[in-house]
């Protein structure tokens, strides 16, 4: 079968390797010749010898030997076949001729043989069509093989991929879940976890009617941490808090972080007030102990404020505002405790609402006015300038005193905006004041707010108002409390020294009610110290508290300060103010607190007294 599968190749010209084809051509030159010859010799014998026994066996091995050359070679053996016996009928005539007499039986089988392997190479050639047609096709299917190979592993490939991009967006999701519902830096549950987990612990308690408790926690004064150890430690401080906290947790309470320094803890239990009470306390205790970061111990307390459902409220929003509330309350009232919410403290936060909302709509509508406290030396006589205050009368409010209005307003920031006002208009009556009366030397004070200070354009709205009004920095005196250096003494220092250079001087006003001390008054850039009325009227109850102020102000003349005495109501403290060398007093007893009209009339009054005096410079 591979000799006609050969033979087959040879007919439609295939080709294999070279070194194959040469190898089997010289063999098959060798067969053929073989197989010629041996026709050949046949072909002598049958010449040869008459007998018709003889010349039937020869003529019988030619078929076979031109079937072999057919079968064997194909078109080659074909050709050979056809020749070889064509070759035999012309030897046959010949010898017909020669004796006479021409044999047909002779002629007939090469005659006869010729058309046999002619249709032996038609069926070979059938064959190889047939062979060629299944050779293609298995060549398509091999093809088409490896074609769904290819794609099995391409698909194979887009399978993994596809595995591994559902493994990567898995991975995804449970961490953009974990950062959607945990806080980062502590790894608790975050606001937006602790809101869930109460709703649902609301509909679960709305029908088994369990109760349980919300506390809020907020570090006391962590800003200043931040700002004197850096955001990094400050972090590490919040961690181990953190730490704490879950440490004296119950295991089936919730704690998680609201954001910055707050704390929430979902009390899941069905506690009175008592029991939580003593629950807050372990976890304050726990709090509060000593935390070393780096070469720094930090101690921290915490302020606590807690709701409990449903007495509080029925949902989570209202239970997390009242928990919030009870804790603005602890923090109203001295920090580092508990506070349970009362309907009292929503009236409260209602009240500080509506009130907010009035300073608001007063600031609008221009309802605040000012009045000048006049400061006189101690003669009774000069007078050395005032000190702005501002008043409103709220048209819904009526007066309403300083003591209530300017806490709200630095607690909510519209102290910068009232702030800003209260100085324009004080530059602007100082002008006024100085060339309507010609008072050269005159010096208003503006009280400024530790929140006004810090704001990072405070230097150059001072700078803008007076340009704008025309007020030099020698008619001026900025008065601060000590507040200012306890929150932050580098950006005060630096800020102060900017406005000094603008000419203002510096007063610190209150002296001896808060921090102060010796190492204050040497590093802070103050010109004038103000003494405290509180001091000033000690001076009618006992030597001892006389001498305090007196030794006050030779302390701040030995610093080269100016010293003004605040609150002088009687003659006796004048008196002694007078002989203990105070610069200046105001208070009282030498004028209240002016309107514009009253204002006026001591200013011309003060010009007056400038023309008719033989010394009319002033300090």
């Amino acid at each position: 079968m591979s000799k006609i599968s050969d033979c087959i190749d040879e007919i439609v010209g295939n080709e294999n390797d070279e070194k194959d084809i040469e190898e089997r051509n010289k063999k098959d030159i060798i067969f053929i010749a073989f197989w010629c010859l041996i026709y050949l010799a046949m072909l002598a014998i049958q010449a040869i010898f008459d007998e018709q026994i003889i010349q039937a066996v020869v003529a019988q091995l030619q078929i076979v030997v031109s079937v072999v050359l057919t079968a064997r070679y194909c078109k080659t053996g074909y050709l050979l076949s056809v020749a070889l016996n064509a070759l035999s009928i012309v030897c046959v005539i010949f010898n017909g001729i020669a004796v006479g007499s021409i044999l047909f039986v002779g002629v007939i089988i090469p005659v006869g043989t010729i058309i046999s392997v002619s249709f032996l190479f038609g069926i070979i050639r059938k064959l190889h069509k047939s062979m060629k047609e299944a050779s293609n096709q298995r060549e398509e299917l091999v093809k088409l093989a490896e074609e769904a190979e290819e794609a099995y592993e391409e698909v194979r490939k887009m399978n993994e991929q596809l595995l591994e991009t559902s493994r990567v967006i898995k991975e995804n999701e449970e961490r953009l879940n974990h950062m959607a519902l945990f806080d980062a830096l502590t790894e608790l549950p975050n606001r937006r976890m602790i809101i869930n987990r109460l709703d649902f612990h609301i509909s679960y308690s709305a029908k088994t009617g369990k109760k349980f408790a919300v506390v809020f926690i907020d570090l006391d004064n962590f800003k200043r941490i931040n700002d004197t150890l850096g955001h990094e430690k400050g972090d590490m401080v919040i961690k181990k808090i953190s730490q704490r906290i879950t440490a004296a947790l119950d295991t089936d309470d919730i704690l998680g972080r609201l954001g910055g320094d707050e704390f929430a803890i979902l009390v899941q239990r069905d506690v009175d007030s008592d029991e939580i009470l003593k629950y807050v306390e372990e976890i304050r205790a726990a709090i509060s102990e000593p935390i070393v970061i780096g070469n720094e111990e930090v101690t921290v307390n915490a302020s606590f404020g807690a709701s409990a459902y449903p007495k509080d409220g029925s949902d989570s929003t209202e239970l997390l505002k009242c928990a919030d509330m009870a804790l603005y309350k602890a923090k109203a009232d001295g920090k580092n405790r508990l506070e349970f919410f009362t309907p009292e403290m929503k009236e409260e936060i209602q009240h500080k609402v509506d009130f907010e909302a009035s300073l608001v709509a007063g600031l609008n509508k221009e309802e605040f006015h000012l009045l000048f406290q006049p400061q006189h030396e101690p003669d009774g006589q000069k007078l050395r300038g005032f000190e702005a205050l501002v008043r409103w009368r709220s048209e819904e409010l009526g007066l309403v005193s300083p003591m209530q209005f300017i806490p709200m307003a630095e607690e909510t920031g519209l102290i910068v905006e009232l702030g800003t006002w209260i100085f324009k208009e004080a530059c602007r009556k100082l002008r006024m004041a100085m060339d309507t009366y010609g008072l050269e030397n005159l010096v208003l004070s503006v009280n400024i707010s530790t929140i006004q200070l810090m704001q990072p354009d405070f230097y150059n709205i001072v700078k803008g108002i007076m340009e704008e009004t025309g007020v030099y920095g020698r008619n001026l005196e900025i008065e601060i409390t000590e507040s200012v250096f306890i929150k932050s003494v580098d950006n005060a220092v630096e800020v102060l020294n900017k406005i000094k250079k603008l000419g203002i001087s510096i007063a610190l006003d209150d002296f001896g009610t808060g921090y102060s001390s010796l190492h204050y008054l040497r590093s802070l850039p103050i010109d004038t110290l103000k003494i405290d009325k509180s001091f000033v009227d000690g001076i009618n109850r006992a030597e001892s508290e006389k001498e305090i102020v007196g030794s006050i102000i030779s302390l701040a003349h030995n610093m080269n300060l100016f010293v003004v005495a605040e609150g002088v109501e009687v003659e006796e403290q004048l008196s002694y103010l007078r002989d203990s060398g105070c610069d200046c007093v105001q208070g009282y007893l030498l004028g209240r607190p002016l309107d514009d009209e009253q204002f006026n009339e001591t200013l011309k009054k003060a010009s007056e007294y400038l023309r008719t005096s033989e010394s009319p410079e002033y300090k």
